[in-house]
């Protein structure tokens, strides 16, 4: 049964008319319901909710948000004992907060439960593809968009009917999703990030003040910057034997010529495609200039070496520059959107991506708190580490962190044997009680085991182990070898994860 609560008195055969009183007497005796909201648009600081449903599998009201309020319905929306079943429900949440001024609890978002049972598998994660694959029922999200522009005219019959079958699909999707739950022994999990999702909705919803000035000067100066490397690049070619064939001779110059200009380099450095033409002239078995294979070459090419900053600089340069600033909403505030789960298990940001923010404070001390606030920057010490040595059962791991030991060099120690005593000073501290020294010789070899112990675990391999120690690739792969040698049961550990993520 549909019930649909507006000002109007126009009647239909698909829904009867109803009033909020009636929402709130059916709602307050049930313990799950379903929750949606149709909106004009998908920025909530500046877009409205227009209509508002919820209810359960036998009875579902739709109610006119632009002429009836759903404030009587807080305590059923606030109640952590009351289930509310949404889709996405960060979007639903911003949308109520913003134009209700109520915080939802009890929530249950079958969107992110689907994404727990998945495990990483790509199988659409929509509203439409959850009808689909639980209830064989196709769903036409093209009246969804009707609802943008709408204003103040009457909702059609279809309309009305597509807001509440969302609530019925919404109930019966939990219902079929709750044994795999159990199946998969998940309830923890799906209990955990359907409290989390709470937590992320308000970080998008609080959004972040930016001083967009100062901003534009540090972005105009990273663009700059840039430009002169391309610039460098150039020369590059022109002194680079191999690459004549890219230098286009200008010799009918004029007066009026910069003598800088009379010879011009033809390659667009920012295609790939015209990169790869020119790299290929150095090294003939390159296949693609944006994967790590490029790591490889920088130590044996200058201009390879230059054009990966390059290629850094110009990200920062396009990806933090002017355009930024598009992602500044009505309010003056950026309010990024996190994708909770991934298929690797990780938390994702985007419009615009907050999680890669540059480390240089210049860009970071753009972002402003509140007045008679501050930020707080704050870190688990060494989470991956923990994780490692519980999965591992490793005991020399479970030793170093149970005593307070400094782990990266008891690994680098056992790694470089001989080496690391013979670098020991007199005075060593690691050498008295397993504590971080200061012997610059051992510095260096902690680092590279640390850079090892942290970057293993999130597939690291050889080429960018090299890279990022200025290593050659032959190096890396022995220093890893060595590694495994000294830790079998990391690499079991390891062995094993990747196995599990390949089912």
């Amino acid at each position: 049964m549909i019930t649909f609560v507006t000002q109007t008195t126009s009647l239909s055969d698909s829904y009867k008319l109803g009033t909020i009183q009636d929402v709130v007497d059916y709602c307050s005796t049930k313990t799950v319901l379903g929750v949606d909201t149709e909106t004009e648009g998908f920025d909530f600081t500046c877009k409205k909710m227009i209509m508002f449903q919820i209810g359960d599998e036998d009875h579902q009201f739709v109610i006119d948000t632009r002429f009836v309020s759903i404030e009587p319905l807080r305590h059923i929306l606030e109640s952590k004992e009351i289930i509310k079943i949404f889709h996405n429900a960060k979007f639903d949440y911003k949308f109520i907060k913003k134009w209700s001024d109520i915080e939802c609890e009890g929530v249950y978002c079958s969107f992110l439960v689907e994404r727990i049972l998945s495990c990483g598998r790509h199988i659409g994660y929509g509203l439409k593809d959850l009808c689909k694959r639980y209830l064989n029922v196709e769903l036409n999200k093209e009246i969804r968009n009707q609802f943008i522009g709408l204003s103040g005219q009457a909702y059609r019959d279809d309309q009305i009917v597509y807001g509440a079958k969302d609530v019925e699909y919404l109930c019966k999707i939990r219902k079929l999703q709750l044994p795999k739950i159990e199946e998969f022994k998940l309830q923890n999990v799906v209990d955990l990030e359907n409290e989390a999702v709470l937590a992320f909705a308000d970080i998008e919803y609080n959004g972040i003040d930016i001083d967009k000035d100062k901003w534009e000067v540090i972005a105009k100066a990273s663009e700059q910057e840039a430009l002169a490397m391309r610039d460098d690049l150039d020369n590059l070619v022109m002194v680079t034997t191999e690459l004549s064939d890219f230098v286009l001779d200008y010799l009918q110059g004029d007066l009026f010529t910069p003598t800088e200009d009379i010879r011009k380099v033809g390659v667009k450095w920012t295609s790939p495609t015209q990169v790869l033409k020119v790299f290929k002239k150095l090294v003939p078995e390159l296949e693609d200039v944006n994967g790590k294979k490029m790591y490889k070459y920088r130590r044996q090419h200058k201009i390879i070496d230059l054009y990966v900053k390059y290629k850094e600089k110009m990200k920062l340069a396009t990806s933090y520059g002017s355009d930024f600033f598009k992602f500044v909403s009505s309010d003056g505030k950026i309010h990024t959107q996190f994708n909770q789960i991934l298929d690797t298990g990780r938390v994702a940001s985007k419009r615009p991506n907050m999680q890669q923010i540059p480390a240089d404070n210049k860009f970071r001390n753009c972002f402003l708190a509140p007045v008679g606030w501050c930020f707080v920057s704050s870190d688990y010490s060494s989470q991956e580490l923990n994780v490692i040595a519980f999965g591992s059962k490793d005991p020399v791991w479970i030793n170093a962190l149970e005593q307070g030991q400094d782990l990266h060099s008891v690994c680098a120690d056992l790694v470089y044997g001989q080496e690391w005593i013979d670098t020991a000073e007199d005075d060593c501290s690691y050498m008295k009680n397993k504590s971080k020294c200061k012997c610059p010789k051992h510095g260096k070899l902690r680092t590279n085991v640390k850079t090892i112990n942290f970057g293993l675990a999130y597939g690291m391999g050889p080429h960018k182990l090299a890279d990022t120690l200025d290593i050659s690739i032959k190096e890396a792969e022995t220093l890893i070898d060595k590694y495994f040698e000294a830790f079998p049961s990391i690499g079991g550990f390891l062995d094993k994860l990747g196995q599990l993520g390949k089912k």
